[in-house]
């Protein structure tokens, strides 16, 4: 006889509608409101990004994320959809899930081709 058990080990971070790439790391700039901030890209989909920055920015801030330099990227909209500090760090250290607003399938596609560690 076997018994087959459901285990649920799929965190609700991990589950999205694209599928994520690593980047190689790529510095940034995020405007949010008047003020702009370093970041950096650390994975990337065709629906988003995450990024890592040392400022705190709440969720459902709307961000404009200039392109890394030495790209034909235009700028992209989001908003920072999830939150995460990075406990092991000494400095505060955060982590930003970002989902584009609306942009156009084209410059998403091309900001996913572009910073997709595979390319």
């Amino acid at each position: 006889m076997v018994h087959l058990r459901l285990v649920e080990d799929t965190t609700a971070e991990d589950r999205r509608a694209a599928l994520r790439e690593p980047s190689r790391p790529r510095a940034v700039m995020l405007d949010a409101g008047d003020v702009t901030h370093a970041a950096t890209i650390v994975d990337v989909s065709r629906l988003g990004l995450r990024l890592r920055s040392r400022v705190c920015l709440p969720t459902r801030t709307e961000i404009v994320i200039d392109p890394p330099s030495h790209t034909e990227l235009a700028p992209i909209r989001g908003f920072i959809v999830r939150q995460f500090i990075q406990p092991e760090t000494e400095d505060c250290l955060y982590e930003y899930g970002v989902q584009f607003a609306d942009v156009d399938d084209d410059q998403r596609h091309r900001w996913f081709l572009l910073l997709r560690q595979a390319a």
